[in-house]
């Protein structure tokens, strides 16, 4: 069942880029060109799938992101819901994040179209 109320915590995961490998469990940042901020903030994810930025504060669906990381610095890749599901699967096994907010989020993609916010 999903989470009755939305919750944000600090992105912490494996890259969910669609091709990537790489396996470093690590915080997600927003490039400061991207929100006008002039410092590098953390990213935010909810128990309703939607990540924000600390600074920008406007929330999107997981979908509408890209992410690069060491193994792709300059090719931002889309994620999909089976590689983003995957990637808090393991960041929850590895009690990297919360296990109980990972569960919730997991309930919400099951329950509800990737494609709806």
């Amino acid at each position: 069942m999903s989470a009755t109320y939305e919750r944000f915590i600090d992105l912490y995961i494996q890259c969910p880029g669609k091709t990537c490998n790489n396996k470093a469990i690590t915080y997600w940042y927003h490039k400061p060109e991207e929100c006008r901020s002039n410092i590098i903030t953390r990213m935010k994810i909810s128990t309703r799938a939607k990540i924000k930025c600390g600074y920008c504060n406007v929330p999107s669906h997981i979908r509408h992101w890209r992410f690069a990381c060491d193994f792709h610095k300059n090719s931002y890749q889309e994620t999909s819901e089976t590689k983003f599901a995957k990637a808090l699967s393991i960041a929850r096994k590895m009690e990297a994040i919360d296990y109980n907010f990972a569960n919730q989020l997991i309930d919400y993609l099951g329950d509800n179209d990737w494609e709806m916010d």
